[in-house]
């Protein structure tokens, strides 16, 4: 660097320095000549000021009062100036008003007087606000706390002459990305933008009395705020923090000071008539029990979820709802635009006045919605809409079930008891997205289990695969079940071979019969209505190797099928970044988004309770805030738009502290990709599970990868988008580095196992008469 730059750079921050020290004056400096003192200082100023630059627009003033009191007067250069002189009544021009010095900016303006300045300034507010009305306003106080939103309120306010003192409170400095939505000029960057507004107030009316609190609001101010040199008459709030919007209305409260609020999405007001209501609730009492002690002390994620419930996502507009769910990811703060600033602006201040005026007096949240207002005639629905299956009839079952070859005679009918407990014991298996894709049909002694895909079509469930895996887990319960009751059990998979929605033919038999199946595991019936599925992610416990083998040993060695395991902390994390970013796509892609928001989730108790199949929300044991962005996410227009601007990206680490706290993550595979070895493959994977809940070791499926990698391995990609594809390939190769195989095996499970205590809450299952049929 040569010299001449460290010379530059030396002075400029020296100039810089000096700028930001001295440049914080925001009160003009008012001389009056028609005093001898101050007429002096005057002249002092223009003969010391070098930089001074003076603006005398004084007759031009003077000729605008005369239109403003005589609007029927016709002027002409002879008339207009002989009314000019009558206000000036032998007065030189110079010595008339006054003269209003801006040290910030150099500038020395020649104005009327404070009553001619409002009086020309207001005129044209007239009829919309009448003289009497003008004059009950400039009596007026009017507070206002935060000035991002809160400076276009102010000036609004400021030019719109409401109110005859303003208080401002703001403790931030403007940065280069606030003025986007904040009226300045860059040269005003660093300086705090509580001085840029009351600078710019001052350039609009220097005759408004502006009080700055310029350390913002804290505990120990916001009553001098409200009511030091005389009560408000009116708090409009706009600041970012939470623990003062809440201590600002508690203390607006008790001095029963009215509160206007305008959010800048959907335009957004909340009015709190705390005047006219004292015992109004805070915030019409949406954010319950609690108060600013309450908050206070929470970190900044512990209030997103009260945030959330104040400004009520559900009815915020589509692209806020993005932007919530970018926040942290593709944004690092919520969005505010300048239209939407300056229209709250302009509606506050309306809302204001008429208050003021005693023209207004309710309180509650409005919108004046302008995507709502002008918009065009029909909406797009972006809700994407899957292929749909008849549900399975009991005549489509008695006709596929003609066609089965009779059984050997022998079969043992239970009791109509045993046999409901049976069937209900296997509609406890799990399914995916708990779908319970099962139904049962009972007839002299043998049960017939049947695939009703109405249930189960899914963008997951790719060739009816996962729910091949579930129907093999309730064969897996079924058997179990009928051992613990004393009988045997023989099992045929697809007795009609040309007919894959009959799965399985299941004939009860004494329990010594030769045909019957094995009951090595009967012991595991026990654990039929505890197993469940766990989410939660606590803090990781290796697992023995003893307890790894004696899970191991549920996969039998003649049915081919393999289990790794992953135990190592790197991979496990591998592994979760695999898992959230098919999990992601998953959610991106409509049919997927369709599957898990609107067929599989269940959004409230009374939901889940009628329905009684799907995933209760509250399984997902997400915290609150998660669980807003979920309920954020379900709207297909924001996922439309967040696909567009490949959002989301917080999705892919959903999935990681759940792997790397993990134990250990397996894959449960079978030789080949058929319906056979994955029913054979359901009924191992549910054998793991209810071991591992016998061990009291949690469980948790992740078989998200399972549902999206055959796409492209047997289905070339089939309605997948090219970006998936392109990602999915290089996830696949990823996986195999962890899970070596062969891409022709049928990859039935990934899942993971860890210590964790119970889960609160389970879904719900489907009653036994729409699961079971007798005949």
């Amino acid at each position: 660097m040569d010299d001449s730059s460290n010379d530059l750079s030396k002075m400029i921050k020296s100039k810089t320095t000096i700028s930001l020290k001295a440049n914080q004056h925001y009160k003009p400096l008012f001389f009056r000549a028609s005093d001898k003192d101050e007429k002096q200082a005057l002249l002092h100023l223009i003969g010391s000021e070098p930089s001074l630059v003076i603006y005398d627009t004084l007759e031009q003033q003077l000729q605008e009062l005369v239109k403003c009191r005589f609007p029927a007067f016709v002027p002409t250069p002879e008339n207009m100036q002989k009314a000019v002189s009558d206000i000036l009544n032998g007065t030189p021009a110079e010595d008339y008003g006054v003269w209003v010095y801006y040290p910030w900016s150099k500038k020395l303006v020649h104005l009327t007087d404070e009553d001619e300045f409002i009086e020309i300034r207001t005129s044209r507010n007239k009829q919309k606000i009448t003289t009497p009305e003008l004059q009950t306003l400039l009596k007026k106080k009017i507070g206002i706390i935060g000035l991002s939103v809160g400076q276009s309120v102010a000036l609004t306010v400021a030019m719109e002459r409401i109110c005859g003192e303003l208080r401002i409170a703001d403790f931030d400095t403007l940065e280069l990305t606030n003025v986007n939505r904040i009226r300045t000029g860059l040269h005003n960057l660093g300086l705090p933008k509580i001085v840029i507004a009351a600078r710019e107030i001052a350039e609009i009316d220097p005759f408004l009395k502006v009080v700055c609190y310029t350390s913002g609001i804290t505990e120990d101010n916001i009553d001098s705020f409200l009511t030091e040199n005389g009560k408000l008459d009116l708090l409009i709030e706009e600041c970012d923090s939470l623990d003062i919007k809440v201590l600002s209305r508690q203390r607006a409260k008790a001095h029963q000071v009215p509160v206007i609020m305008d959010t800048n999405d959907r335009g957004m007001v909340d009015i709190e008539r705390y005047d006219l209501t004292p015992d109004y609730p805070i915030f019409h009492g949406l954010l319950k029990n609690i108060d600013y002690n309450g908050l206070k002390n929470l970190d900044t994620k512990q209030k997103i979820p009260f945030l959330l419930q104040l400004i009520s996502v559900n009815t915020a507009s589509k692209r806020s709802r993005v932007s919530l769910i970018e926040l942290g990811s593709s944004i690092g703060n919520f969005p505010q635009l300048a239209s939407s600033v300056v229209l709250g602006g302009a509606v506050a201040t309306d809302v204001a006045r008429r208050i003021l005026l005693n023209q207004l007096h309710i309180s509650g949240r409005f919108h004046i919605d302008l995507d709502a207002m002008i918009a065009d005639e029909q909406p797009v629905d972006h809700l994407y809409r899957p292929k749909t299956f008849e549900p399975l009839r009991l005549d489509d079952m008695l006709s596929i079930a003609a066609a089965v070859p009779a059984d050997a005679g022998d079969a043992v009918q239970p009791s109509f008891e045993t046999l409901k407990k049976i069937v209900t014991d296997a509609g406890l298996a799990p399914s995916s997205g708990n779908d319970q894709p099962w139904r049962f049909l009972y007839k002299d002694g043998r049960v017939l289990l049947f695939h009703d895909i109405s249930r189960s079509y899914s963008f997951g469930d790719y060739r009816n695969m996962a729910a091949y895996t579930s129907l093999g887990s309730a064969i897996e319960n079924f058997v179990l079940s009928a051992q613990q009751s004393g009988l045997g059990v023989s099992t045929t998979l697809f007795p009609l071979k040309d007919n894959q929605q009959l799965i399985a033919s299941l004939t009860f038999a004494d329990a010594n019969h030769k045909d019957v199946e094995s009951n090595e595991f009967t012991g595991l019936a026990d654990y039929l209505d505890k197993r469940c599925t766990n989410r939660k992610v606590t803090q990781r416990q290796a697992i023995s190797l003893p307890d790894l083998d004696k899970l191991s040993k549920m996969v039998p060695w003649f049915s081919g099928a393999n289990l790794q395991w992953v135990t190592d902390v790197h991979q496990l994390t591998q592994v979760g970044k695999i898992i959230s970013a098919v999990d992601r796509m998953r959610l991106m892609h409509p049919h997927g988004h369709y599957d898990f928001f609107h067929r599989e989730m269940r959004w409230s108790d009374k939901e889940a309770m009628e329905k009684r199949n799907g995933m209760d929300v509250h399984t997902l044991e997400l915290p609150p805030e998660a669980l807003i962005a979920l309920n954020i996410m379900k709207d297909p227009e924001v996922i439309k738009t967040v696909r567009e601007i490949d959002g989301a990206q917080a999705l892919r680490s959903a999935s990681l502290p759940h792997a790397a706290t993990s134990s250990a993550i397996g894959l449960l595979s079978m030789p080949s990709y058929t319906p056979a070895d994955f029913v054979i493959g359901g009924r191992i994977a549910q054998r793991l599970w209810l071991q591992s809940t016998e061990m009291n070791i949690a469980f948790q499926p992740l078989i998200a990868p399972l549902y999206l990698f055959p796409r492209i391995i047997f289905g070339n990609g089939e309605d997948l988008p090219p970006y998936m594809i392109d990602e999915l390939q290089i996830l696949r190769q990823q996986f195999l580095q962890i899970f070596p195989g062969s891409n022709e095996r049928g990859e039935v499970f990934l899942f993971r196992i860890f210590k964790a205590a119970d889960v609160e809450k389970r879904s719900l299952r489907l009653k036994l008469e729409d699961i079971l049929h007798v005949v």
